[in-house]
């Protein structure tokens, strides 16, 4: 079995940049609202205490809303933008992603709530999307939590990539995804670090659930985190 899974990783081709002749816009998720976040202030600690410091955490205390905003700001806000060829976008966040077309979106929910959000990196808001009435996502959220333990506080950060818009600018995109899912997490986990906050990677990608979120685009589901208060 671990061999066959092994052969089924070594099918992947190595991605290559190709002629853009389309270009594909952001995902259309239908937004009920959106919540205004705060910015983060900033903590007295080097940077080389928190990459020394800097752990994967089991245990979650509750976290506000507040804080959130403030992670989810320094870890991937858009910082600028710009169109390039054909008129795609390109942006500059905190993280590395394959032709600055930062295809990733991050979704987020409370493990005590039914509503799922996106983070709007432009505007820096939480817009909460119109799919708190599938089963399907309450069910996976669920699964999540317990792998670490399902009365844990903290929300679920969900990694998802809208495939197409890798694809508009290469061929055979599918490694591109995950290693911008790793690099993100990365990210969020030196930021958690940074803010006192426990984080978690988990090894679920949802990638079955993420047609929940839109019908509108191929969207895959490319890894998942954990994100809380420190007890």
């Amino acid at each position: 079995m671990l061999w066959k899974s092994w052969e089924n990783m070594a099918t992947y081709k190595d991605p290559k940049i190709k002629l853009i002749t389309s270009i594909k816009e952001r995902v259309a998720y239908k937004v009920l609202n959106a919540i205004e976040l705060v910015y983060p202030k900033e903590q007295k600690v080097s940077f080389l205490d928190v990459l020394e410091n800097r752990h994967s955490t089991r245990e979650f205390a509750p976290m506000s809303i507040s804080d959130l905003g403030g992670f989810l700001y320094l870890s991937c806000r858009t910082r600028s933008s710009e169109r390039g060829e054909l008129g795609l976008v390109y942006e500059k966040r905190n993280y590395p992603s394959a032709g600055a077309l930062h295809s990733i979106d991050v979704i987020v929910s409370d493990n005590f709530s039914r509503n799922w959000y996106i983070y709007n990196s432009r505007q820096h808001t939480l817009d909460e999307i119109s799919v708190a009435e599938r089963e399907e996502l309450q069910e996976f959220k669920e699964s999540c939590f317990n792998i670490l333990g399902n009365d844990k506080a903290g929300y679920l950060i969900w990694y998802v990539c809208d495939f197409e818009r890798l694809a508009c600018k290469y061929e055979f995109p599918e490694t591109l995804a995950f290693r911008e899912s790793g690099g993100l997490s990365a990210i969020q986990s030196l930021v958690s670090e940074y803010l006192n906050m426990s984080f978690c990677t988990l090894g679920a990608n949802g990638s079955q659930y993420a047609t929940c979120l839109s019908e509108q685009s191929k969207l895959l589901g490319v890894g998942t985190a954990i994100v809380g208060g420190k007890c």
